[in-house]
């Protein structure tokens, strides 16, 4: 079986997590992992954990990088972190794209773009996503967003 046979059917309605250093799954979602049906509930206060074999690394002041969450059949949520790279408006710029990851037995449910402005910095499971100067999108991954690369 293909991987990309594995697709978020409805939007997990990601967001930030009630408690500090936290995300959700604000609304119960349906997907496909290797051929079947898998329904998630909604949940909240959930942490950050790396995806098998990968690690966090800590996004310097000026700086944007996308986190996606990848979730198992068994409904345990993972998350993928991007290359970092300079944000919009500074002089280092150079606009790019990052792809939707696919993994085998893994769906991706959505991403998330942090953008670190002043002096700020992020790590995820570190820095809470209400901190000042860290600035994130939620974006849901649902066939219509997941066929296109997240820009940056």
């Amino acid at each position: 079986m293909n991987s990309r046979d594995n697709v978020c059917l409805t939007s997990a309605g990601l967001a930030e997590g009630t408690n500090a250093n936290t995300f959700q799954i604000a609304r119960g979602f349906d997907a496909v992992i290797n051929g079947r049906n898998i329904r998630k509930a909604t949940t909240d206060n959930i942490a950050f954990a790396a995806f098998t074999g990968t690690s966090f690394a800590a996004q310097a002041a000026g700086t944007i990088a996308a986190y996606f969450f990848m979730m198992d059949a068994a409904g345990a949520v993972t998350v993928i972190q991007s290359a970092i790279r300079p944000r919009p408006g500074l002089a280092t710029y150079e606009p790019g794209v990052w792809e939707w990851p696919d993994r085998e037995g893994f769906v991706c449910i959505g991403a998330l773009t942090v953008r670190t402005n002043g002096t700020a910095t992020f790590t995820a499971g570190s820095t809470d996503l209400g901190a000042t100067d860290v600035v994130d999108v939620f974006i849901g991954a649902v066939p219509d967003v997941t066929s296109r690369p997240v820009a940056f």
